[in-house]
């Protein structure tokens, strides 16, 4: 994983993440997707989605059973 605390600068982290005791421990999942910001907006936002073994399969009727209420969205100001 990845980390900054700027988005200038990222350093990827050498430690357990999520203090788990090997990586099988760790089920979490994000994909993310760019996409206009809001409503009639002119510029974009990212995007993330968060679950537990999707696919992120957009054809697939049945992940989004696997996506967990874990939704992010960043944007500029306007």
């Amino acid at each position: 994983m990845w980390s900054s605390e700027d988005g200038a600068i990222w350093d990827k982290e050498t430690g357990s993440l999520w203090n788990a005791k090997s990586k099988d421990g760790i089920r979490y999942d994000y994909d993310s997707v760019v996409a206009p910001s809001g409503s009639g907006a002119t510029d974009e936002a990212i995007f993330t989605f968060g679950g537990d073994r999707e696919t992120f399969n957009f054809f697939d009727p049945t992940q989004w059973r696997n996506v967990e209420d874990d939704v992010w969205r960043f944007a500029l100001e306007p």
